[in-house]
């Protein structure tokens, strides 16, 4: 680790302040030690079941949201009445997935960071980390990275995939191999990658923001009581009728122009615009 840049993201002009290590790209000094391992060495399949249904907190896994309350998720409850074949997670515990989607094509591996236990369909596949094998929070990462599905896929039958759910079977699951840094570079790629997550939230609250107050600037620059009206037709040329193709899209003589998306409500939105050739396309364009 000893070619690890420090950098600061404090530099940047957001309420996130954390100096983190981030490795120099195409550097491989920092892969010494490193392990690729089956999973079965690093975890524990867990099969408590929830036998006597007391426990009702039932969970899904969301490939957006991590391990999150059904309820909070869908706006019916699809959780079978009988409930005592469900998986019992317990805090810290793993749930895998099968689903399919968009983003994750060989599924979800999710961590259950709540401090109550909750339940999961027997779909699911639920494990822990064995102790001082791995921390929980690289796990976590390394079993949603490109790296350990690609080995899970490698391990899969042909026409594994059925409606959106993969038919992975336990022994191809835990046969699938992760990528096992020493503890201290865990740590570190840990530390790392929160730091970064954060920063990117920090940013995307200012940007809401900023965006809040651009429509709240324009929506009182043109509802002014005090600012001049006069006809569109005197700024603008009006070209209605036309729907431009792509190509005329581009090019070096391009202009922007509005569309009625643009407006409504009083209020003008240029968050959205578009360019086109001269040359007479439907739309609303700026007279020079």
């Amino acid at each position: 680790m000893s070619d690890w840049q420090q950098i600061a993201l404090g530099n940047l002009q957001t309420r996130v302040r954390h100096k983190v290590a981030v490795p120099p790209q195409g550097s491989r000094a920092s892969m010494s030690g490193w392990r690729q391992v089956s999973l079965s060495e690093v975890v524990t399949r867990v099969t408590t079941k929830n036998v006597d249904g007391t426990n009702q907190n039932v969970l899904t896994v969301s490939a957006e949201h991590g391990l999150i309350a059904q309820e909070s998720f869908f706006t019916k409850k699809v959780a079978s009445k009988d409930t005592s074949g469900y998986y019992v997670v317990a805090p810290g515990q793993f749930v895998y997935n099968k689903s399919t989607s968009k983003s994750a094509a060989y599924g979800t591996v999710a961590r259950n960071l709540s401090d109550a236990p909750g339940i999961v369909s027997p779909l699911y596949f639920v494990f822990e980390a064995k102790d001082g094998a791995a921390l929980p929070e690289y796990l976590e990462l390394a079993l949603n990275s490109n790296q350990f599905f690609g080995s899970l896929a490698g391990m899969l039958r042909e026409g594994a995939r059925s409606h959106g759910l993969l038919n992975v079977r336990l022994k191809e699951f835990y046969a699938a191999t992760v990528m096992l840094p020493p503890l201290p570079v865990q740590k570190r790629i840990v530390e790392t990658t929160s730091a970064v997550e954060e920063q990117i939230s920090a940013l995307d609250t200012e940007a809401e923001a900023l965006t809040r107050v651009e429509s709240r600037l324009r929506r009182d620059l043109f509802s002014s009581q005090d600012a001049a009206t006069m006809p569109a037709g005197k700024k603008f040329d009006m070209l209605l009728g036309r729907q431009k193709s792509a190509r005329q899209s581009v090019g070096e003589h391009v202009h922007p122009y509005l569309r009625a998306a643009n407006l409504g409500g009083g209020t003008l939105d240029l968050s959205d615009r578009k360019t086109q050739r001269s040359g007479g396309y439907g739309g609303v364009a700026p007279r020079r």
